[in-house]
């Protein structure tokens, strides 16, 4: 799943909507990081998010089950407009532990079925949160 839209002259709003991002979804414990793009023709920034713990035996349960969640927002300037693209990265192995367990580890299917909609519920978050920013910045 990929949403994109172009928000007219928020380009300027940039650095204060990863501010808030980064904040919101720190608060919601999940692990963000973010990084410049560095092109000669593409100047913006990714933003991720990954829904982490500091048990390390629960993040592995978490990615061999289909329940990690992480999500991306590409920002893009262009001109004085912001192009925002949100994404997933998670999707591949959800599919391959759905198609797997249901031929030889049934449990992982129901796990990974749930792990898909959250990660769907994620994704469709990023972007809303995005829109709430600029609905209130103007």
């Amino acid at each position: 799943m990929s949403n994109k839209k172009i928000f007219k002259d928020g380009a300027s709003e940039l650095n204060s909507l990863v501010d808030y991002m980064t904040s919101k979804y720190q608060t919601q414990d999940y692990e963000v990081q973010v990084l410049d793009i560095v092109d000669t023709s593409i100047e913006g920034k990714l933003f991720q998010v990954k829904n982490e713990t500091s048990q390390k035996w629960l993040t592995f349960f978490k990615n061999v089950t289909g329940l990690g969640n992480t999500g991306t927002v590409k920002f893009i300037i262009k001109n004085n407009d912001l192009e925002v693209e949100v994404f997933g990265g998670k999707w591949l192995d959800k599919a391959v532990v759905g198609t797997i367990s249901l031929f030889m580890l049934w449990p992982l299917f129901v796990t990974s079925s749930v792990g898909a909609w959250k990660q769907n519920k994620l994704l469709k978050q990023l972007f809303e949160d995005v829109f709430i920013y600029f609905a209130h910045a103007k």
